[in-house]
């Protein structure tokens, strides 16, 4: 029976404790968004002073740095092509040198060139030539005592031959005569043993039938 009272008095306190502390809460955020923005305020007043101030204070460093930037290329420049004008006239001063020394070397290196070819030509030719005599000289020579060595040679070689012929001729026949001579000597030796030895034999085996039986 008390559960309704109950349930009636905690929502109507949960009700006015709610509308407390909305009440509240607004206050505070009011007095809090207004101080925010104050301090919004004074924080964008200060942050725009220092930016006109830094900015201010960047473009006199900037215009002294490019003054000074354009001081020093200027000088620069002017040192550059000073150096350069005066590295390039030296330049053409010892090509120049250069050149003309190369060209007299060349010259005499040609003269010389020329001179030492035509005495090696000459050299060579007469070389060549006292060559080619004794070549000519040297070979007729070894052709003659080639030819008369060879003539000689071959008729050593013949003579040679021929007593070789007539000697193997001669011992041919002598070797012949005594092949035949001994032959018949064999032969006639072999014939006798023969008989003789078939005559032993048919005896031997007549007595040894006779005693067999």
């Amino acid at each position: 029976m008390h559960l309704p009272r109950f349930r009636k008095r905690y929502i109507h306190s949960f009700r006015r404790g709610y509308r407390t502390w909305a009440q509240d809460f607004r206050r505070a955020y009011r007095t809090w968004a207004q101080d925010f923005r104050r301090a919004y305020r004074t924080w964008a007043q200060d942050f725009r002073r220092a930016y006109r101030t830094w900015a201010q204070d960047f473009r006199r460093a900037y215009r002294t740095w490019a003054q000074d930037f354009r001081r020093a290329y200027r000088t620069w420049a002017q040192d550059f092509r000073r150096a350069y004008r005066t590295w390039a006239q030296d330049f053409r001063r010892a090509y120049r040198t250069w050149a003309q020394d190369f060209r007299r070397g060349y010259r005499t290196w040609a003269q010389d060139f020329r001179r030492g070819y035509r005495t090696w030509a000459q050299d060579f030719r007469r070389g060549y030539q006292t060559w080619a005599q004794d070549f000519r000289r040297g070979y007729q020579t070894w052709a003659q005592d080639f030819r008369r060595g060879y003539q000689t040679w071959a008729q050593d070689f013949r003579r040679g031959y021929q007593t070789w012929a007539q000697d193997f001729r001669r011992g041919y026949q002598t070797w012949a005569q005594d092949f035949r001579r001994g032959y018949r000597t064999w032969a006639q030796d072999f014939r006798r043993g023969y008989r003789t030895w078939a005559q032993d034999f048919r005896r031997g085996y007549q007595t040894w039938a006779q005693d067999f039986r």
